[in-house]
Order: structure tokens, then C-alpha cells, then sequence
């Protein structure tokens, strides 16, 4: 059972880290304008793809332990450390993703 929880928390914090990441790509844009050096549009979603799968391991990593602090509440606010978890620790390697690749 325990392992199940487990898998809960860590889906939970990839979910979160994946869509943070994803919608920190749309404001990234927006901060720093970027300048297509290939001439391929279509190249930005293949960067896009590379970057979080980059940051799915990290992501994974801080939904477990963000499942595994002191529990207080119950399963849903372990869910919800999870997910925080799983999104901010993410955050510093994306966006060295997004400058590596000149995004």
C-alpha cells in the first residue's frame, strides 16, 4: 500500500512539474525574446519535448518526497505537498534547459 502512495505522490509531482514547466515555456518567450537561428519553427516544440523530458526524473524526485514529509492533514494535502514539490524543484534545472538551448 505503501508503494502505491508512492506512485501517487511521484505521478503527482510529474504532472505538476510538466505543466509548470510547459506554461513557465509560453513566459519565457515573453521575458526573453528568442530568435529562431534555424529557420524551423516546427524545432521549438522538439525542444519543448527534450526539456521535459529533461526535467521528468527531478520531477518524479520531488513528488516523493514532497508524499513523504510529516503528515498533518491526511492523503490530500500529501498530494498537494507532492505536487508542490514536484513543480519547484524542477524550476532551477528548466531553466538552465531553456538558456542551454536558446530558447
Amino acid at each position: 500500500m505503501k508503494f502505491v502512495q508512492h506512485l501517487i505522490n511521484g505521478l503527482a509531482g510529474w504532472i505538476a512539474g510538466l505543466l509548470l514547466t510547459w506554461g513557465f515555456s509560453a513566459l519565457w518567450q515573453q521575458i526573453f525574446p528568442v530568435i529562431d537561428r534555424t529557420g524551423q519553427g516546427s524545432g521549438m516544440l522538439t525542444v519543448l519535448t527534450f526539456i521535459l523530458l529533461g526535467i521528468s526524473p527531478i520531477a518524479i524526485a520531488g513528488g516523493v518526497i514532497g508524499g513523504r514529509l510529516p503528515k498533518e492533514g491526511g492523503k490530500l494535502q500529501q498530494i498537494f505537498y507532492a505536487a508542490l514539490l514536484g513543480a519547484l524543484f524542477p524550476i532551477p534545472f528548466a531553466c538552465f534547459l531553456f538558456w542551454y538551448t536558446a530558447w
